[in-house]
């Protein structure tokens, strides 16, 4: 505890020689970066209970479930790994798709995708 002690007093008087955000963004090592923040992290989780996880958690947007179906995502990624393969085997000068072969549309790939049990 005491190195950690240390390590917040090097970055405080850091701090009040010059810009906090310059000292913070470019001149405090990484690593002392890195300590201060799992530290802060640390201060903040200890005021943190259930029912406030829980609110934040709901408030959140960007936490929220996606709301998309993943096994369409998979099946996208897969004609994408099956489209560079063949891509890459193709004949040079050729175009990778013609209006006589559109490709796969992601209305194709939701089709493909099973229903979630």
């Amino acid at each position: 505890m005491a190195e950690n002690e240390a390590l917040l007093r090097r970055i405080g008087a850091a701090l009040r020689e010059g810009d906090p955000v310059e000292v913070l963004a470019r001149q405090l090592p990484a690593t002392d970066l890195a300590s201060l923040l799992l530290h802060v992290f640390a201060a903040r989780a200890e005021d943190l209970t259930p029912r406030k996880l829980l609110e934040r958690f709901e408030a959140l947007r960007a936490v929220q479930p996606n709301p998309n179906d993943p096994r369409v995502l998979d099946a996208i990624c897969a004609e994408a790994r099956t489209s560079s393969a063949r891509a890459s085997a193709r004949e040079p000068g050729r175009p990778l798709r013609t209006r006589s072969d559109p490709g796969v549309t992601l209305r194709d790939l939701s089709q493909r995708a099973q229903p979630i049990s």
